[in-house]
């Protein structure tokens, strides 16, 4: 019973800062302990691939292997292409573990990654990507190409001003709306069309690019900023490609808890009116950007509901915005189609009968009628019987992330249901049936998070055990 006893989203709530929570399990803070052969394994659409580019760099006996894929088996996952990644898997285990020789443990680049073609336009959902495996021993990209804000340009170069000018960013409750899944399993939830909620007036585009580019690795920004209504906030940068047509699909993002503008761990209340100097690190990528296209960023100071929503309706502004861009100069000196297996291999199936479909959806609610805003998503994995042990399964999930007032961020409120059924002995003449509800919900005002969580188990129709939590949690520097 004391297993079931344990929630743990206040747990989570409660670390806010880089403290000895998640430090103990964070090699960054000793890399040198780490001795033994690794292979790093990330996908560009799942959030764990910058970690591949900082190990690999850190750690001289560790080997990484990007590619498109989300949160899922490099040899299922979407988008493709897929890799074989047992087989992947088996040389590297018989080389270190068996002292197998293999001239790919032995001669393979420090990391593999796949360079996909920005030509297939925003979709929530891509099969699979075009592009081309490439390997290096440096994660370091050749050159950096830099890019200066002015007005609505982004300049190669800097003029007078472009770096006098101050750009102003306020609350809009309505840029995250097409972020995407932040851990994306491969159901439609990429970033859909993004140019419907980057303001234009916090917008900045290159000129039509006269030739393909190469991106790969970390993009940063630098600014200076200014808050003028709050002591905190958070700002966050939007690294688009434009295609001709102008749709415009998400590239990279990067977030800053602006009080965490020098320490994660030591993060510090900030004064109004003073300037405040500050480097943006966005998200890792490989990416071939379009002859003809355009190079786009958005900064904002709200990202609901990938971030939770500030305090206040921020008020702040930027100056001497900088985009620093990684470029490789020549991919084809980097490609190579034999860097990988290729071809997935399986164990037995699981003998299983699909009794209802699974079906996945995520829709934006815009009330008209009234101020409600939902991001809703259901997903139902579908009713399922596995035949060699009779169980009956069937799996769903909605998730709500709702605002109710357009200049109101402390209306956020998220809600998470789970339902989870299963029936042992599924067509016997006494089956067994077992259901695990859960229910959580997050709500905030202007210094506390205040958190619910509700399990419910039944056995038959009988209650097994049922239990709510409520809690609050200080809001420290959020």
């Amino acid at each position: 019973m004391k297993k079931l006893d344990k929630p743990g989203q206040k747990k989570w709530t409660e670390h806010q800062t880089y403290d000895d929570y998640w430090k103990h399990g964070c090699i960054c803070e000793d890399y040198d302990r780490i001795k033994i052969p690794i292979l790093a394994i990330g996908g560009w659409h799942d959030m764990y691939s910058n970690a591949v580019f900082r190990m690999v760099e850190k750690m001289p006996n560790c080997r990484g292997i990007i590619g498109p894929w989300s949160h899922d088996w490099p040899d299922v996952s979407v988008p493709g292409p897929n890799i074989g990644f047992m087989d992947e898997c088996l040389d590297f285990w018989n080389h270190h573990l068996k002292d197998k020789p293999s001239e790919k443990q032995e001669k393979a680049p420090k990391l593999i990654w796949y360079q996909c073609v920005g030509s297939v336009p925003p979709l929530p959902s891509i099969k699979t990507w075009p592009g081309s495996w490439c390997g290096s021993e440096a994660v370091m990209p050749d050159m950096k190409f830099n890019y200066y804000l002015n007005e609505g340009q982004l300049l190669d170069q800097q003029d007078f001003c472009g770096a006098n000018k101050e750009w102003r960013l306020e609350y809009d409750s309505t840029s995250g709306w097409t972020c995407g899944e932040m851990l994306s399993f491969g159901a439609p939830d990429l970033p859909s069309e993004q140019s419907y909620f980057n303001n234009p007036m916090t917008t900045w585009k290159s000129q039509r690019l006269q030739r393909e580019l190469d991106l790969f690795g970390f993009p940063e920004f630098s600014c200076q900023f200014q808050l003028h209504n709050d002591t905190q906030g958070a700002l966050i940068v939007k690294l688009c490609d434009e295609f001709p047509d102008g749709q415009t699909r998400l590239i990279s993002f990067g977030v800053m808890n602006l009080t965490h503008y020098k320490s994660d761990e030591k993060p510090e209340q900030l004064r109004t009116g003073n300037w405040y100097k500050l480097n943006v690190q966005l998200d890792a990528l490989g990416y071939k950007m379009l002859h003809g296209h355009k190079i786009v960023i958005n900064v904002c100071c709200s990202y609901w509901p990938m971030i939770w929503t500030p305090r206040r309706c921020t008020n702040m502004v930027i100056k001497e915005g900088h985009l620093s861009l990684p470029i490789i100069q020549d991919v084809s000196k980097f490609q190579n189609p034999d860097l990988l297996l290729k071809e997935p291999r399986f164990g037995p199936k699981l003998d299983m009968d699909q009794l209802s479909e699974a079906s996945y959806e995520r829709s934006l609610i815009y009330g008209l009628s009234d101020q409600t805003k939902c991001i809703k998503i259901v997903d139902n994995d579908g009713r399922r019987r596995h035949k060699d042990t009779d169980i009956e399964l069937h799996e769903i999930t909605e998730s709500n992330y709702e605002l109710t007032g357009l200049q109101d961020p402390l209306s956020a409120k998220v809600g998470i249901t789970h339902d989870l059924s299963l029936t042992y002995g599924a067509t016997s003449d006494q089956p067994i049936f077992t259901k695990v509800f859960t229910n959580s919900q997050m709500t905030c005002d202007l210094d506390n998070y205040y958190l619910m969580e509700h399990l419910k188990v039944l056995l038959g129709d009988e209650v097994f055990f049922e239990k709510t939590w409520e809690s609050s949690v200080p809001r420290i520097f959020g």
